[in-house]
């Protein structure tokens, strides 16, 4: 891992951000929540022995994936939009790239064609040493791992089936650094803007709009029923058989995988 990748994706901007490289760590959000430092601040990790998705779940992090969260101050209320905003700004900086094909899947995930690319998490962290702030924690693939057990009728993808055979070597430390500053600039903004901004650009990136989904909620019930587009707040639409119904959380799945 390099410093000086990291600083060139961060920019001018954002050049003063804290950077701390792992070669193995748990998980590298509860690294950023066990260690106090100056905002923001960015950790990249070559492999993660802990890493959790959304529900608590295990993210599989081998080494060679790329890993990393940026702590960040967010004093606004913490809106539903913001995972969804981190995605479309990631899919973005991946598109720009040549890595085409990157969409997002309410409410966290990174997909190609049905197929997990990536995953973000975002923690509200609550410490009395510095102002309330967000831990945005980011697992991409660059190859295409073989995970077990996934769940059923699920498929991952890497970074390195998505261009061509001819391209410039991927520099992901550089890539990270792009990603990130994109994150910052989304996230440096009122979560009004944030939402505001995030319907100018969902619909490019929303992988479920007018498809067939079922969702599980946390007490375990499940409704099925058709994507139609997200509130202004990031809340999932889904048209049922009993009218329109908003989630703000769940597990959701297309029914066509």
């Amino acid at each position: 891992m390099s410093h000086s990748s990291l600083k060139k994706g961060l920019g001018q901007q954002w050049e003063g951000v804290d950077l701390t490289l792992l070669d193995t760590v748990d998980s590298t959000n509860d690294w950023l929540k066990s260690h106090s430092g100056d905002l923001p601040r960015l950790v990249v990790a070559k492999e993660q022995t802990g890493g959790r998705g959304s529900h608590g779940r295990v993210w599989c992090s081998p080494p060679g994936g790329l890993y990393w969260s940026l702590e960040t101050t967010f004093l606004d209320r913490l809106s539903t939009a913001l995972p969804l905003m981190v995605g479309v700004s990631i899919a973005q900086v991946l598109q720009a790239l040549g890595f085409h094909g990157v969409g997002v899947k309410w409410p966290n995930d990174l997909l190609v064609n049905g197929a997990k690319l990536g995953g973000i998490l975002v923690e509200r962290v609550y410490d009395s040493r510095h102002a309330p702030s967000v831990i945005v924690g980011v697992g991409i693939n660059t190859t295409t791992p073989k995970i077990a057990p996934l769940i059923q009728g699920r498929s991952v993808v890497g970074l390195d089936s998505l261009r061509a055979s001819d391209a410039n070597p991927l520099d992901g430390d550089e890539l990270i650094g792009r990603m990130a500053r994109a994150v910052l600039d989304a996230t440096s903004v009122p979560a009004d803007a944030l939402e505001q901004n995030l319907q100018a650009q969902w619909s490019a990136f929303d992988v479920l709009n007018g498809q067939s989904v079922k969702i599980e909620q946390p007490n375990g019930d499940v409704v099925e029923g058709n994507a139609v587009g997200i509130t202004a707040a990031g809340a999932l639409r889904v048209s049922t058989a009993a009218g329109e119904s908003v989630f703000y959380s769940g597990d959701c799945q297309l029914k066509s995988l």
